[in-house]
């Protein structure tokens, strides 16, 4: 499967923003701290052959809704 990072600063911007993917039914795992340096915490995301278009669009629209409304993206 191919793992597709999404950096997302600080470890409890990654922490919170997995929290949320989670909450909607996403599994993503969160890459903090001491794990990477602190300030590029990520969410890691495993995309395999099974997963339809519409999956991966729905992934997309959680992580951008998520990072919009926890002030991590603009």
């Amino acid at each position: 499967t191919a793992i597709v990072p999404v950096v997302c600063g600080s470890t409890p911007n990654g922490a919170a923003l997995a929290k949320y993917c989670q909450d909607h039914d996403i599994f993503v795992q969160a890459i903090v701290s001491p794990v990477v340096p602190e300030g590029l915490a990520r969410l890691r995301a495993c995309i395999s052959a099974a997963h339809t278009i519409e999956d991966i669009d729905y992934c997309a629209d959680v992580i951008i809704e998520g990072g919009r409304k926890l002030g991590i993206i603009d």
